[in-house]
């Protein structure tokens, strides 16, 4: 929901007005309005709650351009979810009633550090364009962590599920280094994902009609290359692409800056 009211608000169109949907209300009504959890969004499904820190940091985005009541409650929450290393973790702490819903605050394995977490935050921190001193300083730490745990090669890794270089870590944290003006290691990035990108291949080549897409790392690379873009893979190329895509706005220092 909160994805989907920022993409509205992107897109200019009317959130309270979209598709038959007020957009705005449906994800005030996910926000947590008691102690310990306020401001935290809640899945309300019979699959259960994963609500988690892409999902809030879209939410804070959304519920402060829809000047929402519930907006800065979710941003304290969220805030609350940068550990003092810098990095945004993934998941909320898991018990509700816990007194400390810090990322400080919970265990080591359950606050470990995300990379697309961070950089969504950050982004989505840039977006407020906030004078709150607190927000500069989640920022400005965000930053700094993506800068300190970015490889000699540019790339960066995930979470503890996906450490390994991947297009998808590596273009939003270029995308977040970016926003914030740090085109030195932001080109770096777009350039590592830059040689994932399908160019030109020969005619006849099982690739030829994929020019453009974006390989999740070189592994998928090499066997797209052997096998093509299958039935079986393409889910990954699609959604990689498309998270990857705006990293190839910032493959030279200039291009970064006009960002």
């Amino acid at each position: 929901t909160a994805k989907a009211l920022v993409m509205a608000q992107a897109a200019g169109a009317k959130p309270r007005h979209y598709g038959g949907f007020d957009l705005v209300a449906l994800l005030e009504a996910t926000v947590a309005t008691e102690a310990p959890i306020t401001g935290r969004i809640v899945d309300t499904s019979s699959f259960g709650d994963y609500a988690n820190v892409l999902g809030q940091s879209y939410a804070v985005r959304g519920l402060t351009l829809a000047c929402s009541d519930h907006a800065g409650p979710a941003l304290s929450f969220l805030l609350q979810q940068q550990c003092s290393a810098g990095y945004f973790r993934l998941y909320f702490t898991q018990a509700k009633d816990a007194a400390d819903q810090t990322c400080d605050g919970d265990g080591a394995d359950a606050s470990a550090p995300d990379t697309d977490a961070t950089a969504v935050a950050v982004m989505s921190l840039l977006a407020l364009g906030s004078p709150r001193a607190d927000v500069d300083d989640a920022i400005k730490a965000g930053v700094r962590w993506l800068k300190d745990t970015q490889r000699e090669n540019g790339s960066f890794g995930g979470g503890p599920s996906t450490k390994g270089p991947n297009a998808n870590s590596t273009a939003l944290a270029a995308w977040a280094l970016a926003a914030r003006g740090a085109c030195a290691p932001a080109v770096d990035a777009a350039r590592w994902v830059s040689g994932l990108q399908i160019y030109q291949p020969a005619k006849g080549s099982k690739l030829a009609k994929h020019v453009g897409a974006i390989a999740y790392n070189r592994a998928a690379l090499k066997a797209a290359r052997a096998h093509g873009i299958t039935f079986a893979t393409r889910d990954q190329w699609r959604r990689t692409t498309a998270q990857a895509a705006p990293a190839m706005d910032l493959l030279t220092a200039a291009a970064c800056r006009r960002f």
